[in-house]
């Protein structure tokens, strides 16, 4: 309904290229440690998915077109992995997030497939997929520390 309001419209195959300088122009600008080479690893695993058929990337625009958010799609059999994503002060104004996944998901409603929202740590983003009926899921981790055990004491000690 926010995005009706705003006049917020989708474009499918966009160019993975304005999706990560929309996410550099305003997320990545907080996170400090993605650097250039980060950012051409990631166009080029996009590029790669899309050759192959496995990708889709999508924008939202404004009534002025101006792209506020966008979504990288990763389609395989049955399952979608939300990939990547990017907003703007505009998209979170009119619900540009909110709109894309829910295009997303009537464009496949018919269809039987899974949307993996890729997890998050943050609280507020877990609380957003929560909100489009989604279930979590714990994935565990395991270290092992091969260190000799002097440097592993050390390490640990610090």
């Amino acid at each position: 309904k926010k995005s009706e309001k705003h006049t917020i419209s989708l474009r499918k195959n966009i160019a993975p290229s304005e999706v990560i300088r929309l996410f550099r122009k305003n997320t990545g600008k907080k996170i400090t440690n993605l650097t250039e080479k980060n950012y051409k690893v990631l166009l080029t695993l996009i590029h790669k998915c899309i050759e192959k058929g496995y990708a889709e990337v999508w924008g939202a625009y404004t009534k002025e077109e101006k792209l506020c958010g966008g979504v990288v799609w990763l389609i395989k059999n049955n399952r979608t992995i939300f990939l990547f994503s990017a907003t703007d002060a505009q998209a979170k104004k009119s619900g540009a997030m909110f709109f894309l996944i829910d295009e997303f998901i009537r464009n496949h409603a018919a269809k039987n497939m899974i949307l993996d929202f890729e997890g998050s740590n943050l609280p507020g983003l877990a609380r957003f997929y929560k909100g489009f009926g989604s279930d979590e899921f714990v994935y565990l981790q395991v270290r092992k520390n091969n260190l000799p055990k002097l440097v592993r004491w050390i390490k640990d000690k610090l």
